[in-house]
């Protein structure tokens, strides 16, 4: 959900950078801004290659994770899930070797080496430009990326188990009886491993049935084996195993919108401290960490 919004305001800063630094040095400039210093410091900062190619950088890598955000679906499995990091993963690999759309578009208004000024162009604005300003953004976008593989990776484990589940599938299924023996082995505790093995070969006509071949694991499991539960009853419960919706934090995040969206109706909302406003042109007290 932070992703997608992320997403928006980091693609729509780059097109208008060059604008935004000039308006933090006016602003800078000003002698009545009381964050003068402040200001002074940010645009040293942002007059640089590494800030403004970073920028762009980082809109290309939000926009992957913008779209693994939005496949997320009530319906989603482990399996379907993993699949999805999987293409995000190369994705966000190929941004340290491949130019995409906004990393190539900066890539296009910036020399491709420094000329020894010290200094580049960007948009009119002279940027800090050297060989180690270029060496800082190469170590700042590796050290990026490869934290958010990293985090994907704990978050989505790529579990040998849980490719095993595709041998249940009639769409994916290499009919291996070694995958089907190592899925029952590790799962021996909720199932009769021998009677399961005669229920998965008598699948095999199934699954070569003109009408559920093109079928996943989920849709095989709502449209056959759920209504053949009696029929397959130890590869019923490896299915549901299968076809088990992860949890995802965004359930939470969406139950405090949801909250607070009850509370504003009333009145008062949850933040960081709890506030209850008693009506326009009120004053607000605090005590012992509550507003009112």
């Amino acid at each position: 959900m932070y992703w997608l919004s992320f997403q928006d305001s980091v693609q729509a800063l780059t097109g208008c950078l060059a604008s935004v630094i000039s308006s933090v040095e006016v602003a800078a400039a000003d002698v009545g801004t009381e964050s003068r210093v402040v200001l002074h410091g940010l645009s040293h900062q942002m007059r640089s290659y590494k800030f403004v190619v970073l920028t762009h950088f980082l809109a290309d890598t939000v926009g992957i994770l913008g779209i693994l955000s939005k496949s997320q679906r009530s319906t989603i499995t482990y399996c379907g899930a993993r699949e999805m990091v999987d293409i995000a993963l190369v994705s966000l690999l190929s941004l340290l070797t491949t130019p995409v759309p906004y990393n190539k578009a900066v890539m296009n208004d910036i020399p491709p080496n420094p000329d020894g000024s010290g200094h580049s162009s960007y948009h009119g604005l002279d940027v800090k430009d050297s060989d180690q300003e270029r060496r800082k953004y190469d170590q700042a976008a590796r050290s990026f990326i490869e934290s958010l593989i990293a985090r994907l990776e704990i978050a989505f484990p790529d579990s040998s188990v849980m490719s095993l589940f595709t041998t249940l599938s009639p769409r994916d299924s290499n009919f291996s009886q070694s995958d089907i023996e190592a899925l029952l082995s590790y799962f021996s505790p909720f199932v009769n491993q021998e009677a399961a093995v005669t229920e998965w070969h008598l699948l095999q006509e199934v699954f070569h049935h003109s009408g559920y071949s093109h079928m996943s694991l989920p849709e095989f499991f709502r449209d056959f084996l759920h209504k053949q539960c009696d029929a397959f009853p130890n590869i019923n419960i490896l299915a549901a195993i299968g076809t088990i919706i992860p949890v995802s934090s965004a359930n939470c995040e969406r139950g405090e919108s949801r909250y607070n969206a009850i509370k504003r109706l009333q009145g008062f909302f949850v933040g960081v401290q709890y506030r209850v406003f008693d009506g326009p042109g009120t004053g607000v007290q605090q005590v012992a960490g509550l507003q009112f």
